[in-house]
């Protein structure tokens, strides 16, 4: 049993039901699905387990991968167990359909979880909860490093249910601290055609409006500026000219309507604006290539070096201003908390479906950069 914020409500991560967590069943993930703890039901049971719960914790309910299940009939996902006691986190990976979002997830969870940077942000493991793991090796590992093969566009939704990958951050106890820190991030992909049109965004990707961050890919191959520039075998047959600054403002306004924000008034959510492929832009800045600090990857330290993400941040404006998409400037100031970065999840472009080898380039800046807005991570 344990003592929480009667005050605080948790979101579910798939459908975004808010609850309090003791009013929830607590039931096994086996396939069986036994309740093995009824939500209390009457009035004294439920005022008491806005304070006091039961904890998902001890041998009866590890064996039997128990979680709490969230209260929603159309939904029953079975919440990772430590979601009372976590700080939690939905990360909103959005772009259109082109931009190579699920590569990215695919070299920046690998990245995430080496040695090298759970050292650089002090975390001391991370944990993949329920079929994380599992989804992650088959949707995206299994195709970029292990058949170095291109991922499969994403389909439309079907289901109103967002299933997103769940990685547990521990953070050692530190003087200060009390107890060690515990950290859910939540990855949440769609497909460009759901975030398109704002009607099926709000219905199949309802995770948009409870973000706590958005990295927002770019895809070049849209701006004919940059196009124009590349060999000829690394063009598209078509330039598809749909604009990232509509993306991003048309997400933009469904969360400020989401949040009940008034028109023009900042959102205090970080975004990471992010051109993606950035391995193409060498062929746009032929003579500045030596000088572009966003063509190469940082230098490893151990500590976070936020003057490098200032760095980047004014290289990649300025690069927008003069080949990109440059409206994308001026939709970023709808944030009070921006960065823009570059980044490539492959480091090549595929031919014929295939890579050559993947060598990604600074693909954890977005997303080291966003944990540290949050004061999830510490910098120098």
């Amino acid at each position: 049993m344990a003592f929480i914020d009667p005050w605080r409500k948790l979101s579910c991560p798939s459908c975004g039901t808010q609850f309090y967590p003791g009013y929830c069943d607590i039931v096994s993930a086996l396939p069986n699905g036994t309740v093995l703890k009824k939500a209390p039901t009457s009035s004294i049971q439920r005022m008491l387990a806005r304070v006091w719960i039961t904890t998902v914790k001890g041998q009866k309910y590890v064996k039997q991968m128990a979680g709490r299940q969230c209260p929603n009939p159309a939904c029953n996902s079975i919440l990772p167990p430590n979601i009372e006691q976590a700080d939690n986190y939905l990360i909103a990976l959005i772009g259109d359909g082109s931009a190579g979002k699920s590569h990215y997830i695919a070299s920046c969870i690998q990245l995430l979880k080496q040695r090298e940077t759970l050292e650089l942000i002090g975390c001391s493991k991370i944990v993949g909860w329920g079929n994380t793991d599992t989804t992650y090796k088959n949707k995206y590992y299994n195709y970029v490093f292990g058949k170095l093969q291109q991922i499969p566009l994403t389909p439309r939704a079907t289901s109103e249910l967002n299933e997103p990958l769940i990685y547990e951050l521990i953070f050692p106890k530190e003087a200060g601290r009390k107890r060690a820190k515990i950290v859910n991030l939540f990855f949440y992909d769609s497909s460009g055609e759901d975030l398109a049109d704002q009607s099926r965004m709000v219905q199949y990707s309802s995770y948009v409006l409870k973000a706590s961050a958005f990295i927002f890919l770019a895809d070049p191959l849209t701006m004919p500026n940059i196009v124009k520039s590349l060999p000829d075998n690394l063009k598209p047959q078509v330039v598809r000219e749909s604009s990232s600054a509509d993306m991003l403002n048309r997400i933009t306004e469904t969360f400020r309507l989401g949040m009940g924000l008034s028109s023009g008034e900042a959102i205090d959510v970080p975004v990471a604006v992010t051109l993606s492929k950035s391995d193409l832009l060498k062929y746009v800045v032929r003579s500045e290539i030596s000088s572009t600090q966003f063509l190469y990857e940082g230098t490893s330290t151990n500590r976070l070096n936020t003057d490098d993400y200032a760095t980047i941040d004014s290289e990649v404006r300025n690069f927008i201003l003069r080949f990109g998409d440059k409206v994308l400037i001026q939709s970023s100031k709808l944030f009070n908390t921006v960065s823009f970065f570059a980044v490539s999840a492959t480091g090549w472009a595929a031919k014929d479906g295939h890579y050559p080898v993947i060598e990604s380039l600074r693909c954890l800046d977005p997303l080291l950069w966003i944990l540290w807005k949050l004061q999830v991570i510490d910098a120098d």
